[in-house]
């Protein structure tokens, strides 16, 4: 019998009884390497998002900084522009008073350049300089700085003076030494002999690297830095981001650079008192060329003087000429060095191709005066030349050293045959001389060039710069002090400022005589032409200012930008509230 064993027979018998097989669910049957790819795939997506917000945001920078280049491209854009908007405002002071571009906020606060919907597209400039009377240094004002209220360095070799009194002069600025004063003279000097304690190439040629001295006058007020002993602490003090205002770094001692004195007024150093461009117009306040008293063409003189003043000024002034004054007023023969050489050594000459220009335009016109009065000599019945009666054949023997020099004065000259003395028109009373000096001045000058070099501003002028000026008593500098044109907030009094135009006023106003103006014509001025400003390109909603310092000279026309430095890198300078215009009242 076939034996049957116990575990066939169950699966033969009992198919029932087996457990069924058990069916997987496909997430049951993944793998290992299947759960890593789910890791790896949150992994990337991670990443991925972190990618995407990342390029977001650095595309919103990238736009923002965008932007930002847009915006400081419009303000160094809006600097250009109130560069050429300050040159054609002092253009056109025939129309825009000089006095009004000291201080005049409608003018040149916040000027509008480009206009929008967002603050941050409202382009604007502002013109500012500092206040020079303001010695705390706490605001500024709206206008330009008048260069001729400091020394001009380039004219001190001919100012012709002594020893004594170039001493005077620049021994007066603070922190001055007689060695620095010394080769700085030497510096601008033509020649290689050196002063006692000064420097020529000898010395500099010493140096590494070497180089030599200028012997030539400064092309900008930086080129002191070159000058033995000389150091930026001494040129620009503790102003050191050239705003001209006192900020807190700059009266905290040592605690922060610049390290100054800690006390709560502003170092502005000698860039306060010296400069290398100073000049003022010589002609007319409508731009027409005055008349020139020292004219060697009487005939000419006379033609000019009549039609304007009459006849008896024209033959006291062509009397004057010819024969001298018959007082004790210091004058000089027309051949001889003079008070007005020294005056035209001071205000110097044009340069360049306009130098040469002149020079022809004189000598054709001389030349044409020549021939006129050849002609009319050739033509007399007694062959001389006369005019007002007056012979003038010989020409004038006589200059005038200054235009005070014919106030108050007499002068004997044979007139129509007869020996005549002619009183000046324009008599030493005060009453009547404070009324017409200011005209005589307008329209006559003791100088030919159409610019006169170096002159002094007393009406913008610092004490130290003003009490080194030959002739300059400690009774004249308290009153021209004390007489300045401006409010008790320091700003330019601008109606004062209208009625001092030249140097009549202090005769009107009996700080000065006679005399004494006579010794200081050569060196004092009220205005001159030459301008100093910083713009300041800026928008309403923030964002960069841009800014730059300039020196606009006006005694051309169209002005000229004779000097110009980017101020940026030195900081904003001033705050937004300051420089932006003020807001609309309500």
């Amino acid at each position: 019998m076939k034996r049957i064993s116990p575990l066939a027979d169950s699966r033969q018998l009992a198919p029932h009884t087996r457990k069924p097989k058990r069916r997987l669910s496909p997430r049951q049957k993944s793998s290992p390497r299947q759960g890593m790819i789910l890791i790896l795939v949150l992994v990337v997506t991670v990443f991925l998002t972190y990618g995407v917000a990342s390029f977001s945001r650095q595309m919103t920078s990238e736009l923002e900084a965008t932007r930002f280049y847009q915006t400081e491209v419009r303000v160094q854009a809006a600097v250009e522009s109130g560069i050429e908007y300050l040159a054609t405002t002092v253009a056109q002071q025939g129309e825009t008073a000089a006095e009004s571009l000291w201080h005049a906020p409608a003018l040149f606060q916040g000027v509008l350049v480009e206009e929008s919907e967002r603050a941050r597209g409202n382009i604007r400039f502002s013109v500012v300089s500092p206040l020079p009377q303001d010695i705390a240094t706490y605001s500024i004002r709206y206008g330009v700085m008048d260069e001729s209220g400091k020394l001009n360095l380039n004219r001190l070799s001919a100012l012709k003076l002594t020893e004594e009194e170039m001493s005077a002069l620049l021994m007066g600025i603070p922190n001055m030494t007689e060695d620095i004063a010394a080769a700085i003279r030497d510096w601008i000097d033509t020649n290689d002999e050196e002063l006692p304690g000064g420097a020529e190439s000898s010395y500099y040629e010493t140096l590494s690297p070497p180089y030599q001295a200028k012997n030539g006058p400064l092309e900008s007020l930086d080129e002191l830095l070159m000058v033995k002993g000389v150091t930026p602490q001494l040129l620009y003090g503790e102003d050191a981001n050239r705003n001209g205002l006192l900020d807190q770094n700059e009266v905290d001692g040592d605690s922060s650079p610049p390290f100054d004195n800690n006390d709560t007024f502003l170092d502005q150093g000698w860039s306060a008192y010296f400069t290398v461009h100073s000049r003022e117009k010589n002609k007319r306040p409508d731009g027409t060329k005055k008349i020139y008293l020292n004219n060697d063409f009487l005939t000419d003189l006379y033609d000019a003087l009549e039609p304007e003043y009459g006849e008896e000024v024209a033959k006291f002034i062509i009397a004057y000429r010819v024969n001298g004054p018959n007082s004790t007023t210091e004058t000089q023969p027309a051949n001889s060095t003079s008070g007005n050489d020294r005056i035209r050594n001071f205000g110097g000459s044009p340069t360049g191709s306009s130098s040469q220009r002149g020079r022809q335009q004189r000598e054709s016109q001389a030349i044409q005066s020549l021939v006129r009065g050849l002609g009319e000599a050739a033509n007399s019945e007694t062959g001389t030349v006369t005019r007002g009666g007056i012979d003038i054949t010989r020409g004038g023997q006589f200059k005038v050293n200054s235009i005070f020099d014919l106030v108050g004065v007499s002068v004997t000259a044979t007139v129509n045959g007869a020996q005549t003395t002619l009183e000046s028109p324009w008599k030493d009373e005060p009453n009547e001389l404070a009324a017409t000096l200011p005209a005589i001045l307008e329209n006559l000058s003791t100088i030919e060039d159409d610019f006169i070099e170096g002159r002094i501003n007393i009406n913008e002028a610092r004490v130290e710069v003003l009490s080194g000026i030959p002739g300059m008593t400690e009774e004249l500098l308290d009153g021209i002090m004390a007489s300045q044109p401006v409010d008790s907030n320091g700003m330019p009094n601008t109606s004062i400022l209208a009625q001092r135009k030249n140097i009549a006023w202090l005769y009107a106003e009996g700080i000065a005589d006679l005399a004494t103006l006579r010794t200081l014509d050569p060196y004092i001025t009220c205005q001159g032409s030459v301008f100093r400003a910083q713009i300041l390109g800026f928008t309403d909603g923030g964002g960069p200012i841009n800014r730059a310092e300039v020196i606009v000279d006006a005694t051309v026309n169209p002005p000229q930008v004779i000097y110009r430095r980017d101020l940026t890198s030195l900081g904003r300078g001033y705050p937004r509230s300051m420089i932006a215009p003020e807001p609309a009242p309500l």
